[in-house]
């Protein structure tokens, strides 16, 4: 066991084509929506999905979705692959199955497309899946450029180079979330739902991944062992890194936070794979980084 293998993870952080930050932004359905529980919250190559659990029928709950949406969304008109996609699944899941696809003409690109499901088996309830699905456009580009991010989040951005500079573009985005705060609002998170805090007993380490194609930055905080500083030989470095935890948190560009399972995203990223190990540290412990070279793209 080396600190490599421990530090060997699933890929965290999956594109999607988000709309720009100046403009009207999909609500989040994870949270606020009446009558519904979360059950999970997914990212998958460009989609957003979300998974529910409802006492509400279709007509009830598109009732509801419609005033959660607010103004400006609307229903268009089915395809006939995605009648075929209604059709399929209600055989494949027993259930009755509808589907509906929401637009706004002033976030172009964007489809939402939900699926009530009612299982025909007595008394066991509707679960529903809100796809939301995200187009490439042009201010995608924009999220390679240092005053992209000076204007969201509202600061001046000193001492970060072009991204052509850097060899790793993931070093571009890691010293862009170190000025705009990401690595401490992780702590603050973990701290808010694990209880996680720096103390004598243990310190705080957070690996950050950005990129053009996400609204969000994907945080890995890992906790270690204090003694782990003090520690001469590689057995007891070794030892103490049994200790070692790690939580994964997502940060959206509007500063929601969520918390996504390592089994989830090993399920939709494949085989793991080396990463770099903690690029950030505590305020105050600057012996505190260990590092493995080679976290692929």
């Amino acid at each position: 066991m080396d600190i490599t293998r421990l530090l060997s993870l699933t890929t965290l952080f999956f594109l999607t084509f988000p709309i720009s930050a100046q403009e009207l932004v999909v609500p989040d359905f994870s949270k606020d929506m009446p009558d519904v529980t979360l059950e999970r919250k997914e990212a998958i190559n460009g989609l957003r999905i979300y998974h529910l659990k409802t006492a509400l029928s279709s007509k009830e709950f598109s009732t509801t979705l419609s005033k959660f949406l607010g103004a400006g969304w609307g229903k268009r008109k089915l395809t006939q692959e995605e009648m075929i996609l209604v059709a399929n699944k209600g055989r494949a899941s027993n259930a009755e199955v509808s589907l509906a696809v929401y637009q706004n003409s002033k976030i172009p690109g964007v489809d939402i497309h939900v699926l009530h499901l009612k299982q025909r088996e007595e008394n066991a309830g509707s679960s529903v899946e809100i796809h939301v699905m995200r187009e490439a456009d042009e201010g995608h580009a924009d999220r390679e450029k240092v005053e992209f991010f000076e204007k969201l989040y509202k600061v001046k951005i000193d001492g970060v180079k072009p991204l052509e500079e850097y060899k790793d573009p993931d070093s571009f985005y890691a010293a862009i979330a170190k000025q705009v705060g990401i690595p401490q609002k992780a702590f603050d998170a973990v701290e808010k739902k694990y209880g996680w805090k720096q103390n004598e007993e243990f310190f705080l380490s957070a690996m950050v991944k950005g990129g053009p194609g996400g609204d969000y930055w994907g945080v890995m905080v890992t906790r270690f062992p204090s003694a782990l500083k003090e520690a001469k030989s590689e057995e007891e470095k070794i030892k103490l890194l049994e200790k070692m935890e790690m939580k994964m948190v997502v940060i959206d560009y509007d500063g929601s936070v969520s918390y996504p399972e390592k089994r989830d995203l090993a399920e939709q990223s494949g085989a793991d794979q080396p990463a770099t190990a903690p690029d950030s540290e505590p305020e105050g412990n600057s012996k505190s980084k260990h590092k493995s070279e080679g976290r692929p793209k």
